[in-house]
């Protein structure tokens, strides 16, 4: 449960004081933001800061008539701190009966709603309760945030695949033309000419087939791994706010994916055993990529590094000297895995 008195229009009290006869309105986002800015203020800053922009000498009944004008800081100070306890417990009073259900993610603890202790000031109270409310405002500001970020990637690897496939579609029909055009050759031809101009049909098509599309899919794979390096950084950053944590993944060793993978397991607390089948394909495309942006994609003679790893993984192969081919299979069956593992990644976080 939790107290949200936005968006009602009137005043929910009134109070005579001796700057003149004040109406409470409840709080604003903007009000909530002032009031934990002054964090390192005292009590008594606190909660005149915030009256400020509750109280005002206008009563404002509906939309109609706009918004009631605040006070003003000469006009907050000129307040005793009996007035600022006189307000608050107005104030408070009228809490009880503006409770409604929020949903927070079972990720954070739900603190418990404050309940005024005996002897306990007014202000004291309202200060608490206001604390409250700034955790749960800021916890679901930052799962909405999670959710537009999770929603932002889907479609970003959604709009990767329809590029990917607009490319291959293009360097099959480039080859399809080719082939075509090698099947229209005149019958004129003599035997020498005919084998000339096949010569040159076989150098066209191994371009596209293998050099074209070669770099091409061999970049695809350094753009979808950086795509997930990327964003498990900027999920870590997240979950950094989210859980209040007094570090970020930068502090902690290592690098990439692995360094990240070590922070959400310290601070989200995400079991990773559970996306064991995800993480062994995320790790090969690791060193494929390692492979491709540090040796070109060509195979170490001597170790057969490359080799060994492509002849484990469907839709990679290694020839003519060690250079690493990449079959379009192997492009869409990677952003399937990135795309399950963030969405597995998302809902264990948050």
């Amino acid at each position: 449960m939790a107290f949200n008195i936005n968006g009602l229009v009137g005043p929910l009290a009134e109070a005579t004081t001796p700057i003149g006869k004040l109406h409470l309105y409840g709080w604003k986002i903007s009000s909530l933001h002032r009031f934990s800015d002054l964090t390192s203020e005292t009590l008594t800053i606190r909660i005149r800061n915030f009256f400020q922009y509750v109280s005002s000498f206008d009563k404002i009944s509906s939309f109609a008539e706009g918004e009631p004008l605040p006070l003003t800081e000469q006009e907050v100070c000129e307040l005793l701190e009996i007035d600022l306890e006189n307000l608050a417990d107005k104030y408070v009073k009228v809490f009880k009966n503006k409770q409604i259900l929020r949903e927070i993610s079972h990720r954070l603890p739900m603190p418990l709603l404050p309940m005024r202790e005996r002897d306990e000031s007014a202000i004291t109270f309202l200060d608490r309760l206001l604390k409250h409310e700034i955790y749960l405002h800021k916890a679901s500001e930052l799962q909405m945030i999670a959710r537009v970020t999770k929603l932002r990637t889907t479609i970003h690897l959604k709009n990767l695949r329809k590029y990917i496939k607009e490319l291959e579609d293009k360097f099959n029909a480039d080859k399809e033309s080719l082939l075509a055009k090698q099947k229209s050759m005149p019958s004129k031809y003599g035997a020498m000419r005919r084998e000339f101009v096949n010569i040159d049909f076989r150098d066209d098509y191994y371009t596209i087939d293998e050099i074209y599309l070669g770099l091409y899919r061999k970049s695809m794979l350094v753009t979808i791994y950086s795509f997930l390096e990327y964003t498990m950084m900027d999920l870590c950053d997240l979950v950094k706010q989210f859980y209040n944590s007094s570090f970020g993944a930068q502090d902690l060793k290592g690098k990439g994916i692995i360094r990240s993978r070590l922070y959400l397991e310290k601070v989200a607390k995400i079991n990773f055993d559970k996306l064991n089948a995800e993480w062994a394909d995320l790790l090969t495309l690791n060193k494929v990529r390692n492979h491709i942006v540090h040796a070109d994609g060509v195979d170490d003679v001597v170790s057969n590094n490359l080799t060994k790893l492509v002849n484990r993984t469907q839709g990679l192969s290694v020839k003519n000297h060690g250079r690493l081919l990449v079959d379009s299979t192997y492009i869409d069956s990677s952003i399937t895995t990135v795309e399950n593992f963030l969405e597995k990644l998302y809902s264990k976080a948050f």
